[in-house]
């Protein structure tokens, strides 16, 4: 039920109010372009909330998460499964991913060939420069 542009501060009351436990780590991005730091919510063994400038951008799917995409992807399931799901997954040489012109990408396990995490993100803020210049809820 988490909604993209959520304030950070909106995510931690409604994770408090529901005693989900989680951590918080903050990464620099020093050096990096752009230079926006980012803010990550762990709930242990199951999902990553990703805040830039206070607003929540991408969420992070890993082994425990039980749920599944609209389109019925999720973790676990073959790899071929989900791209039969959705015919625009197409492997991402350069991250080593399969990407999805629906806003996701997937990770597969080498060992196995199932979907091992599912990333979830602002489909506009997708490259560094729409990133830096993306005009963030206030």
């Amino acid at each position: 039920s988490f909604k993209f542009l959520s304030k950070m501060e909106d995510v931690k009351s409604f994770l408090k109010s529901n005693k989900i436990p989680y951590t918080e780590e903050i990464q620099s991005n020093k050096g990096c372009v752009p230079d926006v730091p980012w803010t990550l919510l762990h709930v242990k063994g199951s999902i990553t909330l990703i805040f830039a400038k206070e607003r929540l951008w991408e969420i992070y799917l890993e082994k425990g998460f039980s749920g599944q995409l609209p389109n019925g992807v999720k973790i676990g399931i073959p790899l071929l499964e989900a791209q039969k799901m959705d015919p625009t997954l197409k492997f991402d040489e350069w991250n080593e991913e399969f990407q999805s012109e629906n806003g996701y990408w997937l990770e597969d396990d080498l060992d196995d060939g199932t979907v091992l995490s599912i990333t979830i993100y602002i489909k506009e803020v997708e490259n560094d420069d729409a990133f830096y210049s993306y005009r963030w809820a206030e």
